[in-house]
């Protein structure tokens, strides 16, 4: 029996790796809103081959998410990251133990997500034919479907692919190299992991620029840009906070994103 005041049981890896991974699928689920706009676009008659493009297109993530849960299942607790879904015993305390800084991961997030959007108004709109922007429009999918996909898929699961998994293992990485005599990795090893965990995540969202229109010095500049920002932000709230903290300001980025298209402001 476990006495009063004593720390709760650390869940097995299983228990953790279950409960982020089924989280991360309901990402993965709501991902053919996504694709399959994209897929119009490249292609004139989507009307056998849509369903099964968008089926495959589900399997990598799915074997990607798998991955990245287990390395943040295994690493993460070593240099004291932490995921509350994962650890916390019960669903509720979870929300109990995020709740207190909520507001300001949303507020943070959608900054971000502001910071972004006037970025690309008020520079890379002068920068790029407005042609490439209604292009880029027509490949993404309506208002709400796309908040969705934003809020599940990149609030979830793209932070356990990028931060629970990778920024995890770059971390431990860089710890192991550089400074394995030390107990914890330290500010500078986590802030490298940071930054180079944002810079891959906005290198993530090149090949998705690519299928609008080929790539050039401009679009690859905003598209790393862009989303080097946000990853910067999230990949900070991961450390100080939780992963949690990481999803609610993705969540809210896509928040931003929505309030600006529904304004007619992009």
């Amino acid at each position: 029996m476990q006495q009063p005041g004593a720390a709760p049981p650390r869940r097995s890896f299983a228990q953790r790796f279950l409960r982020l991974y089924l989280a991360g699928l309901l990402g993965i689920a709501a991902l053919p809103l996504a694709i399959v706009p994209l897929l119009r676009l490249n292609a004139a008659d989507l009307s056998m081959r849509a369903p099964l493009l968008t089926v495959l297109s589900l399997v990598q993530p799915a074997i990607l998410l798998a991955a990245a849960v287990a390395l943040g299942c295994t690493l993460a607790h070593k240099l004291q990251l932490k995921s509350l879904l994962a650890s916390a015993p019960t669903l509720a305390l979870a929300w109990q133990q995020l709740r207190p800084y909520l507001p300001q991961a949303l507020l943070l997030g959608a900054g971000a997500g502001a910071v972004v959007m006037l970025a690309d108004l008020l520079v890379f709109r002068l920068l790029l034919p407005s042609p490439w922007f209604e292009k880029a429009a027509a490949a993404q999918p309506g208002a709400l479907s796309g908040l969705v996909v934003g809020v599940l898929y990149g609030g979830i699961t793209e932070e356990l692919l990028l931060r629970w998994g990778l920024m995890t293992l770059i971390a431990w990485a860089l710890w192991k190299t550089f400074r394995r005599r030390h107990v914890l990795p330290g500010n500078a090893v986590m802030l490298a992991a940071i930054t180079l965990a944002a810079l891959l995540f906005a290198a993530g969202h090149l090949p998705a620029a690519a299928q609008i229109q080929p790539l050039d010095a401009v679009i690859v500049t905003r598209v790393l840009l862009l989303n080097f920002i946000s990853g910067v932000v999230f990949g900070w709230l991961y450390w100080r906070w939780s992963l949690e903290a990481a999803m609610v300001a993705h969540a809210g980025a896509h928040l931003a994103f929505f309030v600006t298209r529904i304004s007619g402001l992009a």
